[in-house]
């Protein structure tokens, strides 16, 4: 099962370098890690698999894909709500094109990280 987890550019930048220091310093193979680390890397789960240097990457390439489409969700939104909240009252076709726009958008970002 996995979680979903909204982070500011500045955390997913430290994520990022954090990541690349790891595979740097050979922490991508388990061998190489002290007891401490793999426990960390494993979540102190027996059954899981920690990532290696393959498996380092893809979360890299994906932590890198969510700002964009976390970014269009959130346009998505806001424009849904503000034609909502329209004083004017609006225009149904516009409601529908913004909540169509916001379903479009999910869809991407489910289609770029999974199913939670």
């Amino acid at each position: 099962m996995g979680a979903a987890v909204f982070l500011q550019v500045e955390e997913t930048a430290t994520i990022l370098a954090a990541l690349r220091f790891y595979q740097q310093h050979g922490q991508g193979n388990p061998d190489n890690r002290s007891d401490e680390i793999h426990e960390i890397a494993t979540g102190g789960n027996d059954d899981l698999t920690s990532l290696d240097e393959e498996g380092i990457d893809g979360l890299c390439e994906h932590l890198n894909m969510g700002d964009d489409n976390w970014q269009t969700i959130m346009a998505a939104r806001d424009r849904l709500y503000e034609v909502l909240h329209d004083p004017d009252g609006g225009d149904l076709g516009d409601e529908c094109d913004a909540a169509g726009n916001l379903v479009d958008a999910i869809d991407a970002f489910r289609a770029s990280h999974g199913d939670p």
